[in-house]
C-alpha cells in the first residue's frame, strides 16, 4: 500500500492516541473482541473506538475476520 504524507498523518494521528496502546493490547489477548466490548471496558462510547479499528483495519494492520 502506498503511503504518501496525508495517509501517513491519518494513521500517525490514531496511533498516538492515549488508548491505542490498550485498544492493541486486546486485539492480542481477545483475537475476537468488538468495537462494544472494547469501549465498554475501557468505559468509551462506541464511535472512537469503531473508528480507530476502522482506520487500522483500512492501513492493513489488522484484518477482520
Amino acid at each position: 500500500m502506498y503511503m504518501d504524507f496525508k495517509r501517513a498523518k491519518i494513521l500517525s494521528n490514531y496511533l498516538s492516541r492515549d488508548y491505542a496502546e490498550t485498544v492493541f493490547r486486546f486485539l492480542v489477548n481477545y483475537k475476537d473482541v468488538s468495537a462494544s466490548e472494547i469501549a465498554s471496558r475501557l468505559n468509551m462510547h462506541i464511535r472512537p473506538i469503531q473508528e480507530f479499528l476502522e482506520t487500522i483495519t483500512q492501513y492493513g494492520i489488522i484484518e477482520k475476520e
